[in-house]
């Protein structure tokens, strides 16, 4: 016989609600008790253990106790009701000083903050396919029973819970900021509020099936209270994510997800929204979802619809490498918070350039490119340079497009592979570049064993990284076509192995 549970249905910041406002009653407590056994999201844990903490040590009543007042924040607009999901409790302290690493960390999360994904039609968020979109108008897809894929795919939904006007709230941003650009940059569309992931049945994935905008939750703060306050979304985007979740995320009798209804996905919209406290003239309502396939195999959901920066996880974990002092020499130089200790304008000092073109500094190889034609002087500047770099250290190569960027990174990777083959070389037996891992992984009926190569052929790998993937698609697609290379690439070797 299964133990009823009267508070299955109810939200964690509900259930937190109801234990500051159930002073006195045992039962109650008990009750919410036993329904957080069945949770193990964090804010579900950390409410259960402080109920049987003061359950267990005190003859207090634990809800007078749980009970007790709060830290009241500060006040916020009257548009804007307070809400300890979505508020920074307290800003850590910050430096007066402007160029303070975590101050630049902070400044720069607050822009990518600021700086939403939009669309035009929902058909955008499906790369351009109509016929991912499923629209509502016309009924939930699954709603009369299990929704097809194609044969080997694992069919979800991503929901749009809502969206936001983007011109409007620019608008909005502009005016509060004064921007006196003749020209201010213009927004259209729209920015999803939150997108929520269920599979083809309907049923929120067990693990964090919501992903909220954060420029839905940083408009209402950057327009009414301390923009600084938007450095803490990394945060308290988890906090407001979580209970999303915990909202839409309702176990069924037979202890699976309940499918969402058109109800429940409106409940969760006018949830969000309040919770969020943005200006409901410039909301619409939820009415699409984006279908997404994963191979059947997988046992992974579909990534989210792009909503955010994703500088923003980067920009966090670099935040606390600062703050507990930990953060590497590559980021302090990057951030400035190591100077170098002298700088040479190549352009106009010559002793620095004839030092970095210096014939004893060029790399012993060569990109084999059509025509074997030389690098320009500052290009093969920026090679040697490179190539001689320590631990740690960076170098700014800067040039519109089309001034032969691309064209150096080949002599970059050149020159790096033949580093690597020379320590291949110096090993005098191909075994001594591995050696035994004591670990293994299962290949069908059989097991692969994993092995460690030896240090003297590591360091010699390269990241190609861009904010624009145009940029990482010209260098990593071009430098492994044939097209890359000389078209009379190993005539020289054959002529010369050719008999007398």
């Amino acid at each position: 016989m299964n133990t009823p549970r009267p508070y299955a249905d109810l939200g964690i910041d509900q259930l937190e609600d109801l234990v500051t406002n159930s002073a006195g009653s045992h039962a109650i407590t008990d009750q919410i008790l036993a329904e957080l056994r069945h949770r193990n999201t964090q804010r579900a844990l950390r409410l259960r253990g402080r109920l049987e903490t003061i359950r267990g040590g005190s003859n207090t009543p634990a809800a007078a106790q749980v009970a007790k007042p709060q830290p009241t924040p500060a006040s916020p607009s009257p548009s804007r009701p307070a809400s300890s999901l979505r508020r920074p409790v307290s800003l850590p302290p910050r430096s007066a000083d402007p160029n303070d690493p975590q101050n630049i960390l902070r400044a720069w999360t607050v822009l990518e903050v600021l700086s939403p994904a939009s669309f035009k039609t929902p058909a955008d968020l499906a790369a351009g396919d109509g016929r991912r979109v499923a629209r509502f108008d016309k009924g939930l897809p699954w709603a009369d029973g299990t929704a097809k894929s194609p044969h080997n795919t694992r069919l979800f939904f991503q929901i749009v819970l809502g969206s936001l006007a983007m011109q409007p709230a620019m608008e909005q941003l502009l005016q509060r900021f004064a921007d006196n650009r003749p020209e201010r940059p213009s927004a259209r569309g729209e920015t999803p509020l939150a997108v929520v992931i269920v599979d083809r049945e309907g049923r929120p994935i067990p693990d964090s099936c919501a992903v909220i905008s954060s420029f839905a939750w940083g408009l209402p703060l950057a327009l009414t209270d301390d923009p600084a306050a938007l450095s803490e979304w990394p945060v308290i985007g988890e906090t407001l994510q979580e209970a999303l979740h915990e909202r839409l995320c309702r176990e069924g009798s037979d202890g699976r997800p309940k499918p969402l209804d058109m109800t429940a996905i409106e409940d969760a919209h006018q949830w969000l929204v309040d919770e969020l406290g943005v200006d409901r003239t410039m909301v619409r309502p939820p009415s699409f979802a984006v279908r997404s396939l994963v191979a059947f195999r997988s046992k992974n959901p579909p990534e989210p619809l792009l909503l955010n920066s994703f500088f923003l996880k980067d920009l966090h974990a670099a935040t606390l490498l600062f703050r507990d002092k930990r953060a590497p020499l590559a980021l302090q130089r990057f951030i400035g918070a190591l100077v170098p200790s002298s700088r040479r304008d190549l352009l106009n000092d010559e002793t620095a350039i004839e030092q970095a073109v210096a014939p004893a500094r060029f790399p012993i190889a060569r990109w084999p490119g059509s025509g074997r034609h030389p690098l320009v002087l500052m290009q093969q500047a920026a090679v040697n340079l490179a190539v001689e770099q320590g631990d740690g250290e960076i170098l700014a190569v800067n040039g519109p497009p089309g001034t032969g960027k691309t064209t150096l990174l080949r002599d970059v990777v050149a020159a790096l592979v033949t580093q690597r083959a020379s320590a291949m070389a110096a090993l005098d037996d191909p075994e001594k570049a591995f050696s035994a891992s004591g670990h293994k992984l299962q290949a069908g009926s059989g097991w692969l064993q994993l092995y460690r190569l030896d240090k003297s052929l590591k360091g010699f790998e390269m990241l190609i990284a861009s904010s624009n993937n145009k940029a990482v698609e010209n260098v990593s697609a071009e430098l492994p076509a044939l097209g890359a290379v000389a078209a009379d690439r190993g005539t020289h070797h054959r002529a010369s192995a050719a008999p007398p």
